[in-house]
């Protein structure tokens, strides 16, 4: 009935706010991200619906966009981004990249401008006027500590913590796009940064006309940029850069060497030295944590699950990007699980406790990440343009090699992830079967290869 009428129940629409410190002051209510509680019955709908309209529009997100779409992540979009900015500098040139803000980017939308664009999206009809009921005459009200306020209409926006909303933003700036003429941006939901190759001043010109049709575009469309938030940085490892100062609505943009970008640290060297020192500091005060907590515990499972779940997940994030190149950071992260396992035999002396190296598992997450490019587990058509196979035309000793790979000029440029994956695959792993098997049973081969299955990895 009430996709037929095109209507919402009025009960359905409202929603409780969860406040979720972000950073800043703690009694400064903006440096708090509002959650949707909503009703499970209506969260039900919107995943039937969800399925059925994301098939139909997704052939229209832009291939910029990572964010909340099936077969992209994190992952995918900094290794494409790191990709490029590493083939530029390997190049000799410099990478400038703005990294931009938007001030509540989600609780702005206007709905008015949504609806037009989901009818340029080609959706019509009931579908549409069910889609209008859903956003307008919404209301929420706030629940902390058993407190709840009073019900107040909300005029803007998308639910967050809903199963729609992340579509319907995704669709509100799919046609951001239309404002890079020059510059090549990449998004993951609002977070977007847009870089471009310098080799003179009129490069400079070219990203800065961008940064203008940005403004413009967030002004049209009633987004608001925070340009305090907002930062230029430049990647490169020459010792004289073009230095131009970008502006966005005519203020300057803060200039800085290292940026944390969806998780990962970047210096302007892209070395990932800090990024390295960073995840290992974190990785060493969650693992006292355990201990502390741990003292009591007479199950060893107990310990590594806690361990796998708290401290191998900070080491592992999106590794594929920063996997280190120099033994004393793959020593610097291995001392952490050798920590552990220390620890574990210590305290129970009849548990046998092995495990591959952290080294190794990062080895393996590649070649999980190049069987899922090749597969279409993962949307990547820039990263999957990027392989090279080889195709010989007689026998010779290097006859075992699947992938060609380019010869860079730098060493930290040879770190990259598609020239480390497919190297390595060349030497190490070429008896697998990157074509014609599963993805489980891809798992399980690169396991075998080990020789044995570790307790600590289950």
């Amino acid at each position: 009935m009430s996709l037929d009428t095109g209507n919402l129940p009025a009960r359905w629409k409202q929603s409780l706010i969860t406040p979720i410190f972000k950073s800043g002051n703690k009694h400064n209510a903006k440096d708090y991200r509002g959650i949707s509680k909503l009703c499970i019955i209506p969260k039900i709908f919107e995943k039937i619906i969800y399925d059925a309209l994301f098939p139909a529009v997704r052939p229209y997100l832009i291939i910029n966009q990572h964010g909340f779409i099936d077969k992209r992540s994190t992952e995918s979009n900094l290794c494409e981004y790191i990709d490029i900015v590493l083939d530029a500098m390997d190049k000799g040139h410099q990478v400038d990249a703005v990294y931009t803000d938007y001030s509540k980017a989600f609780d702005k939308i206007c709905h008015n401008t949504l609806i037009k664009k989901l009818e340029l999206f080609g959706v019509h009809g009931d579908l549409l006027r069910w889609l209008e009921s859903y956003l307008r005459d919404r209301t929420q009200a706030v629940a902390v500590k058993g407190y709840v306020s009073s019900f107040v209409p909300i005029t803007s926006g998308v639910p967050q913590g809903s199963h729609l909303g992340p579509l319907l933003f995704n669709i509100f700036i799919n046609d951001v796009i239309k404002c890079f003429n020059s510059s090549f941006p990449l998004l993951y939901a609002d977070d977007t940064k847009i870089f471009v190759k310098i080799t003179s001043i009129h490069d400079c010109l070219k990203l800065q006309g961008d940064l203008d049709r940005v403004s413009e575009y967030c002004v049209q469309n009633k987004l608001y940029l925070n340009v305090k938030k907002c930062c230029i940085i430049t990647f490169s490892r020459k010792l004289n850069i073009i230095d131009y100062t970008y502006k966005i609505s005519d203020q300057p943009l803060l200039r800085v060497f290292e940026v944390r970008d969806l998780g990962v640290l970047l210096d302007h060297k892209l070395s990932f030295v800090n990024h390295v020192n960073n995840v290992t500091a974190r990785a060493y005060k969650m693992l006292g944590f355990i201990f502390r907590i741990g003292h009591d515990f007479n199950n060893p499972l107990t310990l590594i699950t806690l361990y796998n779940c708290f401290v191998r997940s900070i080491l592992e994030y999106a590794s594929t990007v920063w996997n280190p190149q120099y033994q004393c950071h793959i020593d610097s992260i291995e001392r952490i699980q050798n920590k552990f396992i220390k620890r574990l035999h210590y305290k129970f002396t009849e548990y046998n406790a092995s495990c591959i190296s952290l080294e190794t598992r990062r080895e393996h997450r590649d070649q999980l990440f190049l069987f899922k490019l090749l597969n279409n587990h993962i949307d990547s058509p820039y990263l999957v343009s990027r392989l090279s196979l080889r195709c010989p035309r007689f026998l010779s000793r290097s006859a075992g090699r699947l992938f060609s790979t380019p010869v860079c000029k730098r060493n930290y440029t040879e770190n990259r992830f598609i020239i480390r994956a497919c190297n390595k695959y060349n030497t190490t792993y070429n008896k697998l079967d990157l074509f014609n098997t599963s993805l489980n049973c891809f798992k399980r081969l690169l396991s075998k290869q080990e020789g044995n299955n570790i307790n600590i990895n289950r």
